[in-house]
């Protein structure tokens, strides 16, 4: 949900190991107050702010999360995979 400003949410396909690769599979553009959804088998996704505006988003999951994985593009295209732990911050 964009708590203030908007966010655009793009889903993308399930990485194929070898190449770490994605297709963009559909877009989502939110305003304040409106929210999305990322749910199997849509949670590779890239979420960015297509204004030039700040923009707060607040992200709720259905459990506890403890790692995630990060993917940062490569020279000559794909992704390399990270993984991330994840904590709470106070």
């Amino acid at each position: 949900m964009a708590a203030s400003g908007s966010l655009r949410s793009t889903s993308r396909a399930t990485p194929r190991p070898s190449a770490l690769t994605f297709a963009p599979e559909s877009v989502v553009l939110a305003g304040k107050g409106e929210a999305g959804h990322l749910i199997p088998p849509f949670e590779y996704h890239m979420i960015e702010n297509p204004d030039d505006t700040a923009s707060v988003t607040i992200h709720v999951y259905g459990g506890e999360m403890t790692q995630c994985h990060a993917f940062f593009p490569l020279e000559g295209g794909g992704y390399r995979r990270e993984v991330r732990a994840l904590s709470y911050t106070a």
